[in-house]
């Protein structure tokens, strides 16, 4: 009889124990991680590629989870990248992911308000203005990502990307094949807005 007691008690305080445990989120990569949370309460919530936020569709994720990219969801009128010989700063070649802003700004400032990139970093919508023309990668990446999901709604033709080849030609993605090109910066192409959160 004592040992059931025991063992009565024993459970009781275990459950008085555990229940005093605060419930949330324990995943770190999570959007509300809980850092108080002791137990899983099974309400982690993350990003995914093709949400609607932010005035526009994820595109891209980094490794933390918790920023990325994101397009608009409309392509601004066809225009030239920029005037023919307007820039041969070689910060601009790079094509990485996190380069668009940069070089945009780099591009707005020497070809003025006609270029892509200026009409890109002056486009105010939904309540975001801090728009601007994607890098070559972060293009491809857009084309690829949304196109997987048949969510990119780009035109099957080319969209300039703020990375410079040479000093006379831009860097563009073909939407239809995801592969890159470069006209003369005059050229008039397709341009899609991105921002970061």
């Amino acid at each position: 009889m004592k040992l059931v007691r025991f063992f009565l008690l024993f459970i009781i305080s275990l459950s008085i124990t555990t229940s005093c445990k605060k419930g949330g989120c324990t995943d770190y990569y999570a959007l509300n991680y809980d850092s108080e949370a002791k137990v899983d309460d099974y309400t982690c919530y993350y990003y995914w590629i093709g949400q609607n936020y932010q005035g526009g569709k994820i595109f891209y994720i980094d490794r933390s989870k918790k920023s990325g990219l994101i397009t608009a969801e409309f392509d601004l009128p066809n225009t030239r990248w920029g005037t023919h010989d307007s820039l041969t700063d070689e910060g601009i070649n790079l094509t990485d992911v996190g380069r668009g802003l940069a070089n945009s700004l780099i591009i707005a400032q020497a070809s003025g308000d006609n270029s892509a990139a200026a009409k890109c970093l002056a486009l105010d919508t939904l309540g975001y203005d801090d728009w601007y023309l994607p890098s070559l990668e972060e293009m491809r990446g857009l084309s690829e990502n949304l196109g997987r999901l048949g969510q990119s709604n780009l035109t099957p033709g080319y969209y300039w990307s703020s990375s410079q080849f040479s000093s006379t030609v831009a860097y563009l993605i073909m939407n239809a094949n995801r592969s890159p090109a470069f006209f003369a910066k005059g050229s008039i192409f397709a341009v899609r807005p991105i921002r970061s959160f």
